[in-house]
């Protein structure tokens, strides 16, 4: 009988990588440790449900059910028998905390783990990879500016340092592989002009480790230094161009022999075949006068009426035609859709004809009787006039357009809309290729995350973004809707963590 093999998560965030891991029956018992409390929640929520049989679990879908009242507190209460290990398995903590020692935190870890029953006997594996920000290439513009203004020390700032205590970490636990993620940025970072990534992977090798790629152009020569380790999610088909820098890394004295590497999917998924099937809802209305009128969709329809479009004056032929078109759609009697649920009921889950029979089987539960999660947030009735013009601009020219492409009287009211700077700030997703990165940005302001579908002129719902990310539908994540789309933004694709776990196991398999 196989021994399962033991996952310590690190940085764990909602538990993207871990649940492609936890897909696989050959993994056991798994460790979290993230410093995010709300996430934490999630994950716990996560691990009940993998936790419980199968009676429980019939009651768990029924609890799902109840929508904006369903929480980890309310599921703890009433699991009780589970929620002892729960609470071992995740660990709300902030690794390399200076509240915390480096042993501290090793003691812990090794008692939280065995408690929950690994021994030295078990295979191990550490996955996880340092908070990404300081690699970000979007966060670097920030922090330049920070730099001239003199607030910014690159060298004091912890997270470019995280890593070291990644590498201080293994040699407790001597981990037979370690799963190592970070954003592509990682690759051209640098401290006072020395590099970081050629570091970082010296340090590696020096733990006794050899290093893999897992691009299939690499798989003649596995252990080469100048080998790739930046994966795109869509290439393995997640509907997402996500880009990932993923290192395994091998005990020497397992004695890897064999070909390993990710095999591409045949084609693309696309975001349409993968969001289609939700249930068409309307934007909410922010900044309305909640004693003169009600968010309702009446009051929606009001604001896209054609007299609100200035003659469509600066809107070329082509897509103005389109836009009357949609305004006629949204006013029709039909047209009487509300703005989702927390959990939204549906008589129609499940039946998609988009979905390949692979990812069908991902995605659908059919346990749930409608979908988590699925709620609009509100937009300015402004933002829905531009949601419109941007998604219809999009289906009919084939790319989003840019702030030059706007009529005057539909640019945001901003000092600098015509200096250049951030002049594709309203972008609908393309539905008919893979998203670009959802990032956690898409908890701030959905301008640049766009549903396709002009009749719905809203961003994406928690639901949309986490089939984009590929989490499974029974995914249920906690916290306020802004707390949702950050820990989404954050997390790694649970379907290509899938693929990796393969990866892993195929290793140790002998």
């Amino acid at each position: 009988m196989k021994k399962l093999i033991t996952i310590i998560d690190l940085f764990a965030g909602p538990g993207g990588l871990g649940e492609g891991f936890s897909k696989r029956k050959i993994f056991g018992s798994s460790l979290s440790i993230e410093m995010d409390p709300v996430a934490c929640k999630t994950l716990k929520l996560r691990k009940l449900f993998r936790s419980l049989k199968s009676d429980d679990k019939k009651f768990f879908y029924d609890l799902l059910e109840e929508g904006s009242s369903f929480s980890w507190e309310r599921a703890e209460d009433i699991f009780e028998d589970y929620a002892e290990d729960i609470e071992t398995s995740v660990w709300n903590h902030e690794l390399g905390s200076k509240n915390t020692s480096q042993e501290q935190t090793i003691k812990e870890i090794k008692r939280r783990l065995k408690r929950l029953g690994h021994v030295k006997e078990n295979p191990l594996i550490i996955i996880g990879g340092p908070p990404c920000q300081a690699y970000s290439l979007i966060g670097r513009a920030s922090r330049k500016q920070m730099k001239i203004q003199g607030t910014y020390v690159p060298e004091e700032d912890k997270r470019h340092f995280l890593y070291e205590w990644y590498l201080n970490i293994i040699p407790s636990f001597k981990p037979h592989v370690f799963v190592m993620e970070n954003v592509p940025g990682i690759l051209s970072s640098d401290i006072n002009g020395q590099a970081m990534f050629p570091k970082i992977l010296e340090d590696l090798e020096g733990l006794g480790y050899d290093l893999l790629s897992l691009k299939e152009d690499d798989k003649r020569d596995l252990f080469s230094v100048s080998k790739d380790f930046k994966l795109k999610a869509s290439d393995y088909g997640v509907p997402q161009d996500r880009e990932r820098v993923i290192i395994i890394g091998v005990r020497k004295d397992l004695n890897i022999d064999k070909d390993i590497y990710l095999k591409k999917a045949n084609e693309f998924n696309s975001v349409s075949s993968v969001i289609s099937d939700l249930p068409i809802i309307r934007s909410g209305l922010s900044k309305i006068d909640k004693k003169k009128a009600i968010d309702d969709v009446v009051l929606w329809k009001e604001q896209l009426r054609q007299k609100h479009w200035n003659g469509f004056e600066g809107i070329d032929g082509d897509i103005k035609k389109e836009l009357k078109k949609f305004i006629k759609d949204i006013h029709d009697e039909k047209f009487k859709f509300d703005r989702g649920e927390v959990f939204l009921k549906s008589k129609n889950y499940g039946n998609t004809n988009n979905l390949s029979s692979e990812l069908k089987d991902w995605y659908i539960d059919n346990n749930l009787s409608g979908y988590l999660n699925h709620e609009s947030r509100s937009h300015m009735d402004c933002d829905l006039r531009r949601y419109l013009f941007n998604s219809v601009f999009t289906e009919v020219r084939g790319r989003a357009p840019l702030l030059t492409d706007y009529p005057d009287f539909l640019l945001p009211d901003h000092k600098n809309k015509k200096s250049g700077n951030h002049k594709d700030r309203f972008r609908t997703i393309n539905a008919n290729k893979p998203s670009k990165t959802i990032t956690s940005h898409i908890s701030k302001d959905g301008h640049a995350f766009i549903h396709p579908d002009p009749l719905q002129c809203r961003s994406l719902t928690v639901r949309e973004a986490a089939r984009i990310q590929s989490f499974p539908d029974n995914y249920f994540f906690c916290g306020n809707r802004t707390q949702q789309y950050h820990q989404i933004g954050n997390a790694v694709p649970p379907y290509l963590a899938y693929q990796i776990a393969e990866v892993v196991h195929k290793i140790l398999d002998e």
